[in-house]
């Protein structure tokens, strides 16, 4: 009698990579789904793995190139040849079905994966053992569709994981803020609006800072992008430079240093900043697929986009609807992927007309689904001195306040802006030095600590 196979879909498996060879969309669709482990073939594994080598190389991802990837991967013999890639885009109707058959292959490979932790299980019953065939088994019964919660069913379990802490946010670094929204939470959008110069990338590039050491001195495997829309990738990492070293931004730039200068930027490059898992992507307009695919591309958890005005739109009737079609596609993918996006935005022009006020969250520029499908929004006043004399090393002073937070609580705070360092803090924070303070991996922050009182989950 021969051997049962275990469970799989040489169909399914298939149509998922003719499609991804003939749309480049496609290929991006399978990616958030799938994994190289999920295909029963090896051969499927191969081009799979090859497919997305390439994309996320930014190459094209065609019957061409991948036979070329596959060839200097060494197995293009093994993965079937021309022939076999031939015949996986002849196996497509149409590839708008990809989603469907990617989740097909995905349910095989949970199948196959329960069955074998079930035999782990029953040979050696240890709690470990037995949670991961729990949850294997239970995305199993999904595979990654969403279920219906039956309170009658399902609240225990669920008020249990609350009560055990088992999801903490992510703290941001700024205590108020994390008071008030407890941390970045998986699949949440955020939104923090400021008029131009009002701060709104210094308070960005100082939370992607905070959490990019955050994941270090924890030794989380998890990694932060940041995406830049108005400077290049050279001008980021100069404008990072003052924050961690402390040498003032027009010294730098100017390039006259002292010995000792020299020296504070060198240890915060050698020492600290080249340890942080932090990536930056610039593209000067980018649209969703864009930022879907360096997202993908990167494998961040926490993504921080400056800024949305920027950004390219889906085409509408008019700009708000644009906005709210991009919105709608940032909020499913935040969702989907299960990634946490900061995104930074312009407030509308007429603040300027009018003394000064507090924003509020009308003020967000161009559509109100800015602020219906963000989770949390952040607005920044930057206060001008009036002052007849001004002290031009005298922090700014900046009015923040969270003025929607989805499962938290709105507040005010304040912040101060160091602008020789253009380096934003709490208020009577911005003078203290940024790498000196740093910890070393796995370490308790001491009472010096520039987080100090960032509530680590």
């Amino acid at each position: 009698m021969p051997e049962e196979l275990p469970p799989f879909s040489p169909e399914a498996e298939r149509a998922t990579l003719g499609s991804m060879l003939i749309e480049s969309w496609a290929c991006k669709v399978a990616r958030l789904n799938l994994n190289a482990n999920d295909f029963y073939s090896e051969k499927n594994r191969n081009i799979f793995t090859a497919a997305v080598t390439l994309s996320n190389n930014r190459a094209p991802v065609d019957f061409i190139s991948v036979a070329e990837e596959l060839k200097s991967m060494g197995v293009f013999g093994d993965s079937g040849g021309t022939q076999y890639l031939k015949e996986l885009g002849d196996s497509v109707g149409t590839t708008k079905h990809v989603e469907h058959y990617s989740k097909i292959v995905r349910q095989k490979s949970l199948e196959r994966q329960v069955a074998k932790q079930f035999e782990v299980a029953r040979l050696d019953k240890t709690p470990e053992n037995v949670t991961l065939l729990g949850r294997l088994i239970s995305e199993s019964g999904g595979a990654g569709e969403r279920t219906i919660f039956d309170f009658r069913k399902d609240l225990a379990g669920s008020i249990d994981g609350i009560i055990e802490g088992r999801t903490p946010g992510i703290p941001t670094g700024f205590k108020k803020i994390d008071e008030c929204v407890g941390g970045f939470e998986e699949g949440t959008v955020w939104t923090i609006g400021a008029r131009t110069g009002g701060c709104k990338t210094a308070t960005m590039t100082r939370m992607a800072l905070n959490v990019a050491d955050f994941f270090r001195r924890e030794n989380y495997d998890e990694s932060v992008l940041y995406i830049t829309t108005e400077m290049t990738q050279s001008a980021m990492i100069e404008r990072v430079l003052p924050v961690a070293s402390g040498v003032p931004l027009w010294k730098i730039k100017k390039g006259n240093l002292t010995k000792q200068e020299h020296g504070q930027i060198n240890d915060a490059c050698s020492k600290h900043l080249s340890k942080l898992p932090l990536k930056l992507y610039d593209h000067p307009s980018p649209n969703i697929d864009n930022i879907r695919d360096a997202i993908t591309k990167s494998g961040s958890r926490i993504v921080f986009l400056d800024y949305l005005q920027r950004c390219q739109y889906p085409k509408a009737d008019n700009r708000a609807y644009e906005i709210q079609k991009f919105m709608v596609a940032l909020t499913s993918f935040a969702q989907d992927a299960g990634v946490m996006i900061c995104q930074g935005c312009q407030l509308d022009r007429g603040l300027d007309k009018q003394g000064g006020r507090p924003p509020v969250l009308a003020d967000l520029r161009d559509s109100g689904a800015i602020e219906h499908e963000s989770h949390v929004v952040i607005l920044l006043n930057r206060k001008e001195n009036k002052d007849e004399v001004v002290d031009e090393k005298a922090p700014v002073l900046i009015e923040g306040a969270v003025a929607k937070a989805r499962n938290g609580k709105p507040g005010k705070f304040m912040m101060e802006l160091n602008g020789e360092l253009i380096k934003i803090a709490e208020e009577g924070e911005s003078t203290k030095p940024l790498i000196p303070e740093m910890g070393e991996p796995g370490e308790d922050p001491d009472d010096e600590d520039w987080m100090e009182e960032v509530p680590y989950p």
